[in-house]
């Protein structure tokens, strides 16, 4: 009964304390390996005031009495600054737009927005945990309507619960916003419409200009006596040969 005793205060400690849970969420730019240069030309995000001013990250349903409330955190931001470090490895310059209408001289018109943040923390003695980022993406034309939109809306991401370090728990939700974005960029880069707007060139669409739109002039040869005729030559179709007819 003595133990009990001694023991309940800490446990009323504990309790009150995992009532709120104190977030510090900075945002999380990975590294994407777009095997080639960023494209030229300025892309314009536009970012409704909704997802700037997102805040509040949902709670999972969950079997435990444990925390009942995060603290705010400056989703907005973070999610502003993912793009810019997502879509700014594949473009070479990226500008966020918080009210229409975009830069005139943006080649390419986006619109971001996040709607919805939500975490499921440990219950008991189980050890994982995840959060969830839902949120879409889709271009603009120059009237404002829609020309295509993403397929992608949400995002998962699974962890299972750290010893003695708080670190996952502030990076999950970033991680997985920036999970989200990278998937969006990896979608666009694929898109008929951007490389229609010669921004994102289609994949072997380039070919070499032939010599003569080089500039460089056919050399000069001294004229030489006609040859004699000879018989006509018959090529195989799979045979090796020069076509001097080929530029």
């Amino acid at each position: 009964m003595r133990s009990f005793q001694k023991i309940l205060p800490l446990c009323l400690l504990w309790l009150s304390a995992a009532c709120a849970m104190n977030l510090r969420v900075q945002p999380e730019v990975p590294q994407i390996n777009t095997a080639a240069t960023r494209w030229p030309g300025k892309v314009a995000v536009l970012i409704p005031a909704a997802t700037r001013d997102l805040s509040q990250t949902a709670l999972e349903p969950s079997a435990c009495w444990g925390v009942t409330k995060i603290s705010p955190q400056p989703y907005g931001q973070v999610f502003a600054e993912t793009l810019r470090g997502i879509l700014g490895q594949y473009f070479e310059n990226v500008v966020t737009v918080e009210n229409p209408p975009a830069p005139a001289d943006a080649r390419l018109v986006l619109e971001a927005s996040l709607e919805h943040v939500s975490i499921k923390l440990p219950c008991g003695i189980s050890p994982a945990f995840f959060a969830t980022a839902q949120g879409s993406l889709r271009a603009l034309g120059p009237d404002g309507s829609e020309r295509w939109r993403v397929s992608r809306t949400s995002q998962r991401n699974d962890q299972r619960m750290p010893m003695f370090s708080m670190e996952p728990y502030h990076k999950i939700v970033p991680e997985t916003i920036a999970s989200l974005v990278s998937g969006w960029a990896t979608e666009l880069s694929m898109a008929a419409f951007a490389r229609a707007e010669g921004t994102l060139p289609a994949a072997g669409s380039y070919k070499a200009p032939p010599a003569s739109a080089a500039g460089v002039p056919a050399p000069v040869t001294e004229a030489q006596p006609a040859p004699a005729p000879q018989p006509a030559k018959v090529y195989s179709p799979d045979a090796s040969w020069d076509n001097q007819l080929l530029p």
